[in-house]
């Protein structure tokens, strides 16, 4: 992702997404795996990580970032 008002087109953050319809996995621990996927490439610039779950309403939004 790259901030459009950002006089400096080089910077950019990288940005991990995902949704949950169904399965037993949890937000959370989806949300971990996002996160790690982020770290296993520290070099690379920081990173945001979002995971919804539309099994519940209103919907599960769960968000973090890397490095923390």
């Amino acid at each position: 992702m790259r901030d459009p008002a950002s006089a400096d087109k080089d910077r950019y953050e990288r940005l991990e997404c995902s949704g949950i319809g169904d399965g037993d996995e949890s937000a959370t621990s989806r949300l971990q795996s996002k996160l790690q996927q982020l770290a296993r490439f520290p070099e690379q610039p920081p990173g945001q990580a979002v995971v919804t779950s539309f099994r519940t309403t209103p919907a599960e939004i769960r968000y973090g970032s890397f490095p923390t």
